[in-house]
């Protein structure tokens, strides 16, 4: 695999040495727009980057690179990835995969048509702990009755967004806010491993410009209820846990990691942690890296129903309460 960035935030900067040091990835490039050129220099030379661009479409001409990793503002993600699959060049996008399942599902035509490739870099879904809870953990807990996620973290940028300096974490124009960022990981748990559900609620602490900061998603189910919180409006005690009429696990710590767990049964308590000591990130590329060069086409679209799912989650708690009241 070889990649050619577009974006220069945050991501980026944590991305990079990790996806150096996995074997058989290779960051060709990173690009740019014009006004951030300084900053995809600094990363170039900081970490040895081979090629350095200010025009995507330019990138998007070289063929040396096989793969587009889309790590701009989330209202831009469905342009740049659906011009580098026209490009023929596969993606793997930053989540939210999209705004919308529209612009989702025509990023899914284009890649079917030319057999190309696309990742949502979604972290937890390709983690052990995630494997483990999904095939052995989940049917000792019995019946489910409730499951809740929280991922409170004050966001670094809340003080500008108090002092109405708008970023795109906090900007509608961007499609920022609690829902559309903190709170996917949450809600990618629980619809990977129980499906679409009946019925969805949000209920958002809504800033001065009408983003939600933080708020509350709760899923209906036949038998159970799930309740996702995400905030980055205050810091908060972040956790999983699926409770069943048998036992539960709680996972220690956002569901965003998984760094570790907890089953409770018959009275007993077990900590479990299988989990290799490395980077969250590292788990994704080496798992896009191996799908990628095994050529397993049915796992790649195994993931992107999900991200299909977890959109169409999105969507209906956005418009159902956020943007029409």
């Amino acid at each position: 695999m070889n990649i050619g960035i577009i974006g220069t935030g945050k991501i980026v900067n944590e991305m990079i040495p990790v996806v150096q040091e996995i074997s058989g990835i290779t960051i060709q490039a990173i690009c740019s727009r014009p006004q951030s050129l300084s900053k995809a220099e600094r990363l170039a030379a900081l970490f040895h980057i081979k090629e350095v661009y200010n025009d995507y479409d330019a990138m998007l001409r070289n063929s040396d690179i096989d793969f587009v990793y889309v790590a701009v503002a989330n209202h831009a993600h469905a342009d740049y990835a659906r011009r580098a699959l026209l490009a023929k060049k596969n993606v793997i996008i930053e989540k939210p995969i999209c705004s919308s399942v529209a612009e989702l599902e025509e990023l899914m035509q284009l890649a079917s048509a030319d057999n190309l490739y696309i990742f949502e870099a979604v972290t937890l879904l390709h983690m052990p702990h995630y494997r483990l809870i999904k095939d052995e953990l989940l049917a000792q807990l019995g019946r489910i009755k409730l499951i809740v996620c929280n991922y409170s973290q004050r966001s670094s940028r809340y003080d500008l967004y108090l002092n109405h300096q708008l970023t795109p974490a906090f900007d509608t124009a961007c499609h920022g806010g609690a829902l559309m960022d903190i709170n996917v990981y949450n809600i990618n748990f629980v619809v990977s491993l129980f499906g679409e559900p009946t019925g969805v609620e949000y209920h958002p602490n809504l800033g001065h410009n009408q983003i939600d900061t933080s708020g509350v998603a709760i899923l209906t189910y036949p038998d159970f209820v799930a309740t996702c919180i995400g905030a980055k409006d205050c810091d908060g005690h972040s956790f999983g846990a699926i409770q069943g009429d048998e036992g539960r696990i709680v996972v220690t710590g956002p569901v965003s990691t998984l760094s570790g767990l907890e089953l409770f049964k018959d009275g007993k308590s077990q900590t479990i942690n299988i989990q290799p000591k490395k980077h969250r990130l590292a788990f994704e590329f080496e798992h896009f890296r191996d799908i990628y060069h095994a050529h397993k086409v049915d796992e790649m679209k195994h993931y992107l129903q999900i991200s299909h799912q977890v959109m169409k989650v999105i969507n209906q708690l956005r418009d159902n309460t956020l943007f029409n009241k």
